[in-house]
């Protein structure tokens, strides 16, 4: 059985044709891809913000206090071998299912132990039993404390004030430290923010949920006479933009809203591509388009987005400011 004479293929052009409809279709497809992406990742962003609220309000119900960081027994910036300088989210441990390491490093007796992590260089004696646990506690990267948008890598070992190139697990998450701020560093501050009822020291001396020292001022909710709802607790952060970005050391925990929210994330912003310029980047930004994840002292979560006036943005970080200004603003 013979074929047809009059049978032929598709002709150079047909082919061209479509090829070109399929880029098209894909070109079409793929913005809408990465959105379904993008809301995917910003939900489970939500989800970890949300069981974080969670654990902190279940803290402060067992403790009749707020999670704190640093030494309550030494207190004072930074890490020293001789104190105990833990963060809120590592104090927070077991109320987000993270009960065994809680343990493993030593968190859950009293006296707490010492960030007594071992000497990285070379030629320097082996880790103590004691330091090796510890190191391997504060290496744990935990799923819970990571945005999927957030592409840092999990270890970093460029932490701020911290003993060597000792490597530690990164957080997408941070307390919030309030809306004032402090002196400068690498770079002139441009975000410096000093008022009576404020003060101009946000390290220490944070008017908000979290700073990097607050062990002895033993939060408690009544303390927030601005509102739960009205008060920013936790907020997103990325570390390979903030070096100040590890959840086991107190001052790589919090950040301050004082600065403008996604700061440092282009070219002409103060801080960008300075990672240690911390005058300027110890604050929260996203890889979420148009703003950040936060969840509220309430225990809610929404998103903020970076184009809020910065002084509503301060003022929705502080505690206790009597501000009427809002997020919506």
């Amino acid at each position: 059985m013979s074929l047809p004479k009059n049978r032929r293929g598709f002709t150079l052009i047909e082919l061209l044709v479509v090829i070109a409809i399929i880029a098209v279709l894909i070109g079409l497809l793929l913005p809408a891809v990465q959105k379904v992406r993008d809301a995917a990742d910003r939900s489970a962003c939500q989800n970890n913000l949300k069981q974080l609220a969670l654990a902190v309000h279940s803290y402060h119900d067992a403790n009749s206090r707020f999670p704190y960081n640093g030494d309550p027994n030494n207190p004072g910036c930074c890490w020293a071998s001789n104190k105990a300088s833990w963060s809120w989210l590592a104090r927070s441990l077991p109320y987000f299912e993270q009960g065994p390491l809680h343990t493993a490093i030593g968190l859950s007796v009293s006296p707490e132990p010492y960030q007594d992590v071992p000497n990285p260089y070379p030629g320097s004696a082996a880790p103590t039993a004691a330091q090796a646990t510890i190191l391997a506690g504060i290496n744990t990267v935990i799923p819970t404390l990571r945005c999927r948008a957030d592409k840092t890598p999990d270890i970093r070992t460029n932490t701020p004030n911290w003993p060597g190139n000792v490597p530690i697990a990164v957080t997408s998450y941070k307390g919030v430290s309030g809306g004032n701020w402090a002196w400068g560093s690498t770079s002139p501050v441009n975000f410096q923010f000093s008022a009576p009822i404020y003060g101009n020291n946000g390290l220490d001396a944070g008017n908000g949920m979290f700073y990097r020292s607050d062990a002895p001022r033993k939060l408690r909710m009544t303390h927030i006479t601005d509102g739960t709802s009205n008060t920013l607790m936790i907020g997103e952060d990325i570390g390979s933009v903030n070096q100040h970005n590890a959840w086991a050391y107190a001052n790589t925990a919090t950040g301050t809203c004082s600065i403008p929210l996604n700061n440092g994330m282009q070219p002409g912003q103060p801080g960008y591509g300075s990672i240690g310029d911390w005058g300027n980047v110890y604050s929260f930004r996203s890889n979420h388009s148009s703003g950040a994840n936060f969840a509220l002292a309430d225990g809610s979560v929404r998103f903020v987005r970076d184009g809020i006036s910065l002084d509503a943005y301060r003022a929705a970080a502080s505690i206790d400011g009597k501000e009427t200004l809002s997020l919506d603003n």
